[in-house]
Formats: structure tokens, sequence, C-alpha cells
């Protein structure tokens, strides 16, 4: 099972953001705080990998507030295994029967505030159409891995649970589809208590949900969440990738709303908060450049534009402020940026000499983390350093807030949480990709336990 794995269908859209706001932030002295550094490790192998943002699935950060992390490492023999990590402690979920034949085996997606994960697992079943195993979403809790129902297909995926226990993600038909992954058609699916709901598209033949939204006073029972994704369009394919146009959904009580777009022929949600606010990525009429908004209640907010031509939306908390990344005057880079609620935005700059950067998550205190280095709209971004930053303090590195003799490279901060404590992903000195937990120490002391 590889990590980053998306649908055929749903555009690959790149990184930007910048501007003029200042949001509330809580600083340490001296707006510098020290933290512990924890490398999560492997079980054996030599990757542990957050999904995030950069692997097209739009998922929350999979980093709670009580500070349990859900990755996927891989194990000795070099098999994809979903784990968790708290307290210092990796431990391995289990697998379904015959996970890895095939080279198949699991992945974690999310976790919510109960510590229930969920994600995708093999079975040992192979697809025909590409010789790979077929993927199923699951969810692993105090009893162990539960497999969820499907469609009338063989292979689903789970990208977001919430915590009323809601999960959104994918699942296949059987009405044939050559173009996607199972090679029938793949639909935004919603489950609860482990039955599922298809939840249709917008016309065309496939979708996909990413996120939901059913916090504190929604019905308990999770009929008046809100669920955000992306729907294809009924029509012939569109530029710049030559296929049918998709559109940005909210789906809530068993409709689903196309949230527009900004004059292209593609847009996607990022990122949705307890406010029922949604962010959304939309290509502009030129097919060529993207831009985001915010969407409340069926008003667009547009984000400003800080250089050049593309905007995006990563990241969304519950005081409507929006993190990301903008494109410079000539678009060669990336840099992040972050929004007011009334849309106008500030650059945060780089770290060192970097050329780009890019904010990924952003907590309830205004907290942003991102990663620094090479990042721009037509590669895959090359990060150096991982940031933290604050208003009091501006950008930080955040290999300069941990011990001086760690044996692990910070490249890149993907979430952080509520207490402030920061998931990203590093390089050891030996090459490997190792996840990371930094916990903040308000006595200065940056050794981890």
């Amino acid at each position: 099972m590889q990590k980053g794995k998306s649908m055929g269908w749903c555009a690959a859209v790149s990184l930007v953001l910048s501007g003029v706001w200042s949001p509330p932030v809580h600083a340490g002295p001296n707006g510098v705080r020290k933290y512990r550094l924890y490398d999560v490790g492997t079980l054996g192998g030599t990757k542990s990998l957050i999904y995030s943002f950069d692997d097209v699935n739009f998922t929350p950060g999979p980093f709670n507030s009580r500070g349990k992390l859900a990755v996927t490492v891989l194990t000795a023999p070099g098999y994809a295994s979903a784990a968790t990590w708290s307290d210092g402690v990796l431990r391995a979920l289990p697998n379904l029967p015959n996970a890895n034949v095939g080279g198949g085996g699991s992945n974690a997606t999310g976790v919510n505030e109960q510590g229930v994960v969920i994600g995708a697992a093999d079975d040992g079943i192979i697809n025909p159409l590409n010789g790979a195993p077929y993927d199923h979403a699951v969810l692993w809790d105090g009893a162990g891995i539960h497999r969820l129902q499907e469609l009338d297909g063989h292979a689903s995926w789970a990208n977001s649970i919430t915590n009323h226990g809601l999960i959104v993600g994918f699942a296949y038909n059987a009405v044939p589809d050559p173009d996607t992954y199972a090679g029938t058609q793949a639909h935004a699916t919603l489950w609860r208590e482990g039955r599922v709901q298809d939840l249709g598209t917008l016309g065309g033949t496939d979708s996909a949900a990413y996120l939901a939204s059913d916090c504190e006073g929604d019905n308990d029972d999770g009929r008046s969440a809100l669920v955000v994704g992306t729907s294809s369009l009924a029509g012939a394919g569109v530029p710049p990738f030559g296929i049918p146009p998709t559109a940005a959904f909210i789906w809530e009580e068993g409709l689903m709303s196309d949230l527009g777009n900004l004059g292209g022929g593609y847009s996607l949600p990022s990122a949705i908060n307890c406010r029922r606010e949604v962010a959304v990525i939309s290509f502009d009429a030129t097919n060529r450049h993207f831009q985001s908004f915010l969407w409340r209640r069926g008003q667009r907010t547009l984000l400003q534009r800080l250089g050049g031509n593309f905007v995006e939306a990563v990241a969304l908390n519950d005081e409507t402020q929006v993190a990301g990344g903008v494109s410079d005057q000539g678009d060669r880079n990336v840099l992040a940026a972050v929004w007011g609620p009334a849309g106008d935005g500030e650059l945060l700059g780089t770290v060192g000499h970097d050329t780009g950067s890019v904010a990924l998550g952003i907590n309830a205190d205004g907290v942003v983390v991102g990663g620094s280095g090479t990042v721009s709209f037509y590669a895959l971004p090359a990060y150096s350093h991982a940031f933290v930053w604050q208003r009091e303090g501006g950008m930080q590195d955040l290999n300069t807030l941990i011990p001086k003799d760690s044996l692990l490279t910070l490249n890149v901060a993907y979430s952080v949480n509520d207490r402030g404590e920061i998931a990203g992903e590093g390089t050891t000195l030996t090459g490997e990709t190792h996840a990371f937990v930094l916990v903040p120490d308000a006595r200065g002391n940056d050794k981890g336990r």
C-alpha cells in the first residue's frame, strides 16, 4: 500500500499564500519556546509517515489534542503498517488477514479525540487491472480492526473521522469506469456505526468525501453533520488536465450542493471548521491559475493574492484564520501565508536563504506550522526546515528549538494541536524519513523523554 495514492480524476493542485492581518497568538518568553523532541521511529523499516495535505488526501492532520498521532510505518520486511504514537510509545495496529500479500499492508489516515483511528487496509485480494491489492476502509478501536461496509465494488478508503464517530471517504460501486483505481465508479461515502451511505455525485461519475464537521451543538447521531468533498461533473474534458470538470461540494441531510467556483473547471475543499466554514481551492477562468475562498452559509470571501497568480488555502481554525501558501510575483516560488476572516493576508517568510515555504497547519491560538525549502507549483516540494510561526517571534526554524545534538533534522511540520504540540517529518543521519512529535517545555528543557 502506497502513501499518497489518490483517485485518478482528482486533480493534484499544488501550493501557495501572503498580507496585512494580525491573528491573536499566545507565545512563550520573547516569542520563542523550546520543545522536547520525540522521534516516532519505525517498526524495523526505514520510514514513518504522516498522511497530510501534500498527499492530496485533504485530511486534517492525524494528530489529536491529547497528543495521539496516527502514522504509517514500514516494518522490517518493507510492508506498510498503520500505527499510533502517544506518550513516547509507537504501537502497531492490527491488520486484516493476508494484508501483506502482493506488497499490501495498511495506512492510518486520521484519529479523533476519543482515540479511534481510521484508514485503509488490504486483505490479499489483487486488483486485476493493476496487479495491486484492493484497499478497504477500516477503523481501529480498543477492540481491534474493523472493516467498514462497502458499496457493490471491491474497494474503499476512509479519509476523516469526527469526534462523534462519523467517518467519510469514498467507496467503489459496480458501474464500470476504466479511469479509476478499482475499475468502477468511486462515490463519496459516509459511515455511521460501520454502515455505508452513498452520497452520490453532482452529475458526473465519481466523487470523494474528504472532511466532515459535527462539532458540539450538532446532533450526536451526526444527522446534522456537514460533509465536504469533490465530485466530477457531466461534460467533456477541460484544460489543464483534459478530464471532466470537478466541483467542491457540501452535503447535508441528504442533499449534495455545489460550493461554486471562481470561473474555472476544477474546485475542491481543503478544510472545514466547527463554525461550518469551508476553505475552497478553485481554478479561475483561465484554467491556468487557482485561487481560494472561504465559504460561509452560501457566501464566498476571496482570499487576498500576495504577489502572484496562485492562492492555496490549506488549513482553517475555528477563529476563521486560514493558513496556506501563495505564489510570488513571478509564480516561481510558493510562500507561506495566513489570512483573516475578511480575506486579508500576510506573508510569513522563509527560513534562512530558502526560496519557498508553505503553511500546513494552524491551531486555535493562531500558531502556524509548515515547511520551508524549495517549494513551487511545478515540482514536488523539497522541504529543508520545519517551521513554527507566531505573532511574537515570527517564523522560527524548529531545528533551532530542539537539542543541538539531535540525530533528526526536522524537514516539515504538518500539524499543531491546541496544546501547541507539533507533528511532522524529518530525516535521520542515514537518510531515513521519520515522523516526529514536539512537545512545548515551559521550563526551557528541550530534552525528550
